[in-house]
């Protein structure tokens, strides 16, 4: 989502915000670290009322990933394989901001 628009150490994301990079800043300031949401389902891109993940680690409603995994036993993301046995369903489950600043920064490096 920060593949557009990177200019002068700045990011901007879809919503058109942008977020301070590295340069520019007054010394010591922080960025305000935005909320950690819970977790989005890649298949049917909505909110996970019962996480689960694959063997690869991707996360996606129990409702989504269990049908289709009965059906093709991969990841539906990656086709890494993914049998149903192996979904592990993740309570309590909120990303923590190391893994997002680690997606954000392989995103980024992708693009």
């Amino acid at each position: 989502s920060f593949c557009s628009g990177e200019k002068g150490g700045e990011k901007k994301d879809k919503g058109g915000v942008v977020e301070g990079g590295g340069r520019g800043g007054r010394q010591g300031e922080r960025e305000k670290a935005p909320p950690l949401q819970a977790a989005s389902c890649l298949f049917c891109l909505g909110g996970c009322t019962v996480p689960t993940a694959t063997a690869c680690g991707h996360v996606f409603c129990w409702d989504c990933v269990a049908p289709w995994c009965l059906e093709n036993p991969s990841c539906p993301i990656c086709r890494a394989p993914s049998p149903p046995q192996q979904l592990l369903s993740l309570h309590h489950y909120a990303p923590s901001r190391a893994l997002t600043d680690f997606l954000e920064r392989r995103e980024k490096d992708t693009c």
